[in-house]
C-alpha cells in the first residue's frame, strides 16, 4: 500500500475490519518493522525508527484504547508530553523555568481543545469523550507535524462524536492528520482525502465526493448506504 499525507490535510484511511489499517499505522509509527518499502517524514527516511525517535522528528499518534496516566491531573498528563518533547522527563533535577514552560504549553493546548476547565482533575475521573480529547492534547503537546489518530470516536455518543469531528478538522491548522475511522459520516464530512484499503491493499484514493461514488469502494466497504451518506 502507498499513500501521501499532504501538509494541513485530514487524510482518512478506511476499510473493512482486517483490511490492514492498524498494521499500516503500526508500520508508519514504529511499532512494527515493515518487510519492505519506506516511511518518509518531511522527506526524511524514518523507516523502522523507534517510536520515541519518530516523536522527536515530528510524529505523534493516539490508539484505539485510550492511554493516559489516570492518577495524574489533566494538566500533568499534557505537561509530561511537553517536557518529553524537550527530553527533560528523565532529569532528576529540573530547572524551575522548564516546569513553568511545560505547564504554560500544556495550558495553551488544553485551552485550544476546550479542556482547560478540567486541568486540575485527575484523568481517571474524566468521561470517555474527555479522555479521548486528553489523548489528542498529549499528542499535540509533542508539537508534531503529523498526527495519527486511530479510531478516535470509538465508543462515543453522537454528541461526543460531533465534538471530536470538529476538533479533528481544526487540528489540521497545527499538523497534518492521518485518521483511521469507521464512522463514514465523519470521514466524508471532515476529510480532504480518503484512502480505502481492503485485504492489505489500496483500492481507491481521492476526495470524499469521488470515494463515496466509487463502485469498488461501495462493493468492498460502503455498500448500499454509500449513496445516502451526505458528502
Amino acid at each position: 500500500m502507498s499513500l501521501e499525507v499532504a501538509p494541513g490535510h485530514v487524510h482518512s484511511l478506511i476499510g473493512p475490519n482486517g483490511a490492514g489499517k492498524t498494521t499500516a499505522f503500526n508500520c508508519v509509527s514504529g511499532f512494527l518493522k515493515p518487510d519492505a518499502g519506506q516511511v518518509l517524514l518531511d522527506g526524511r527516511d524514518v523507516t523502522s525508527w523507534a517510536p520515541h525517535r519518530l516523536v522527536a522528528a515530528g510524529m505523534a499518534r493516539t490508539f484505539q484504547i485510550t492511554r493516559v496516566f489516570g492518577e495524574l491531573t489533566v494538566l500533568e498528563n499534557v505537561a509530561l508530553a511537553a517536557r518529553s518533547r524537550e527530553g527533560r522527563n528523565l532529569e532528576m533535577w529540573r530547572p524551575a523555568q522548564s516546569v513553568t514552560t511545560a505547564q504554560r504549553q500544556a495550558l495553551d493546548v488544553l485551552t485550544t481543545l476546550g479542556l482547560v476547565d478540567r486541568a486540575e482533575s485527575n484523568a481517571e475521573h474524566l468521561a470517555h469523550g474527555e479522555k479521548r480529547v486528553l489523548e489528542i492534547a498529549i499528542a499535540l503537546a509533542l508539537q508534531p507535524t503529523v498526527v495519527l489518530l486511530d479510531e478516535p470516536t470509538a465508543g462515543m455518543s453522537s454528541g461526543e462524536t460531533e465534538r471530536i469531528a470538529a476538533l479533528i478538522r481544526s487540528l489540521s491548522a497545527r499538523a497534518s492528520v492521518l485518521l483511521v475511522e469507521h464512522d463514514m459520516e465523519i470521514v466524508l464530512g471532515i476529510s480532504d482525502v480518503v484512502t480505502v484499503m481492503t485485504q492489505g491493499s489500496v483500492i481507491a484514493s481521492g476526495p470524499p465526493s469521488a470515494i463515496s461514488r466509487d463502485a469498488r469502494v461501495q462493493e468492498a466497504y460502503l455498500g448500499a448506504v454509500a449513496g445516502s451518506v451526505p458528502c
